[in-house]
């Protein structure tokens, strides 16, 4: 355990303040209430995962169980599990939740897709707003 918490410290060192950094992940019986370790149904897996970033990813594409990967046990043999991420990446904080057979891969491409779409949509509609501006209030509608 101590081996791996001076690995973690290492990556976390590496990866710097703009990296990914795992601030904290749990794995067992979650539900949208329960992503604290107040269960004997839930571990925390943070120091496990964050050994397995590399250049700013983390990737595990298994579908097999987590409960397989190192650092992981069963917490609740039987039960539907889950995996809460709660993650930093250049200076963002991001949550993710996975199913227990779902690969893993952060940063989470479909948050950056629709970060892109939303600043897209919002430079459009100042674009719009400065058009009709510009045209003393004449345009009522652009789109």
């Amino acid at each position: 355990q101590e081996v791996l918490r001076s690995l973690v410290e290492q990556i976390k060192d590496r990866e710097g303040s703009q990296g990914l950094i795992i601030i904290e992940a749990r794995y067992g019986r979650l539900t949208t209430a329960t992503t604290n370790e107040n269960s004997i149904q839930i571990i925390d897996v943070t120091v496990p995962l964050q050994a397995l970033v590399k250049d700013s990813a983390l990737r595990i594409g298994t579908t097999v169980s987590k409960s397989n990967l190192t650092g992981f046990y069963d917490p609740c043999i039987g039960d539907e599990k889950s995996l809460f991420i709660k993650y930093s990446l250049r200076s963002q904080i991001h949550t993710v939740l996975y199913k227990d057979t779902d690969p893993v891969i952060l940063p989470n491409r479909g948050n950056k897709i629709y970060l892109i779409h939303s600043l897209f949509y919002f430079y459009l509609i100042i674009s719009a707003e400065s058009f009709t501006r510009a045209c003393n209030g004449t345009v009522t509608s652009i789109i």
